[in-house]
């Protein structure tokens, strides 16, 4: 958290809850040691011992919804991993403080680029294991209308398996209502 705390070049202090952070991401110049950062912190998540998450990890989120946060390349498999720990561990929470929205633009932002999908189907899978599917029946139909125009549309190799593999995950997702949730899902799509 330190490194989050001060800019590596001296410049500014920044503050993970603060808006002199939140600023300096809008303006697209996030710490330059950032990714490791939250690859670090991920792991730290994943081998945090106990059922609650630490308060700072929660004070974090937000602005870890930030989009611009997303746009530097160098981020996104880092964030990914740090979400993916963050739903593992609170997907109930998260969806209780509605912060499933943010995560779907994110999804929305990350699929629509040939460089980032696959880690659109990372995230969006995690969604899927991790929040109920009564919590994700509101969205389930525009996540798949979105991935289905964009197999549609402007579609590559590695966007094909990418959706194959999540399909199959999807439907072996350990939750009630599987596997039939992934058909009932795509029947509401493409009917008949």
């Amino acid at each position: 958290m330190n490194i989050l705390q001060n800019d590596v070049t001296g410049e500014t202090r920044l503050c993970c809850s603060s808006s002199k952070w939140r600023s300096r991401i809008a303006s697209g110049r996030p710490a330059e040691f950032a990714p490791y950062v939250f690859q670090v912190l991920s792991q730290m998540l994943e081998l945090h011992k106990g059922d609650s998450m630490p308060q700072s990890y929660v004070a974090l989120l937000p602005s870890l919804l930030t989009p611009t946060l997303w746009q530097s390349r160098g981020n996104v498999p880092a964030l990914v991993r740090l979400l993916q720990a963050f739903l593992a561990r609170g997907g109930a929470k998260i969806a209780a403080n509605n912060q499933i929205s943010p995560i779907l633009g994110i999804y929305q932002q990350l699929i629509s680029s040939r460089i980032n999908d696959e880690y659109g189907f990372e995230l969006l899978q995690s969604l899927f294991e991790n929040v109920s599917a009564a919590h994700m029946d509101q969205y389930k139909k525009a996540v798949l209308t979105l991935m289905l125009t964009r197999l549609q549309t402007s579609k590559t190799e590695k966007f094909s398996r990418g959706f194959i593999g999540f399909v199959a995950e999807w439907a072996c997702t350990q939750q009630p209502e599987y596997p039939d949730y992934v058909v009932l899902a795509f029947d509401a799509v493409q009917p008949g």
